[in-house]
């Protein structure tokens, strides 16, 4: 919902923000840790990206109400989770963030994983013969 400010610039008013912040709060103890140990978010990473769970798109200032991230510290995560492959900028001013399939980000951590278990198993056979 939009809405003219003073001014004629326009204010971007999030309604469902405070509900978001809420349920991202009632459930602060079990999705988000679970995010940050499996696919390797820190807290701030996986609150931002659960504030994108009504929309797939939002500018940083409602990614922070939605998530009650600092405003301060709204940027970095979202570059954060950029570079991590987990959101994209759109083009535009505001600059737009669009959360990409958890499934996608999932599906990236099993890969990493499945590398690290091939490097494992590569060094397993070779220090095998040092260890007999």
């Amino acid at each position: 919902m939009m809405f003219q400010a003073n001014g004629g610039q326009d204010a971007r008013v999030d309604i469902l923000g405070e509900k978001i912040a809420k349920e991202i709060k009632a459930v602060e103890n079990t999705l988000p840790r679970r995010l940050v140990r499996l696919i390797q978010m820190n807290g701030y990473q996986a609150r931002a990206y659960l504030g994108f769970s009504l929309t797939t798109e939002r500018t940083a200032r409602a990614t922070a109400n939605a998530s009650a991230i600092p405003r301060s510290k709204i940027y970095s995560v979202l570059k954060e989770l950029e570079t991590m492959g987990y959101v994209r900028v759109l083009d535009g001013k505001p600059a737009t963030y669009e959360r990409l399939p958890i499934t996608d980000c999932v599906k990236a951590r099993i890969k990493e994983l499945e590398e690290q278990i091939d490097d494992l198993n590569a060094l397993d056979e070779e220090l095998a013969p040092l260890f007999f």
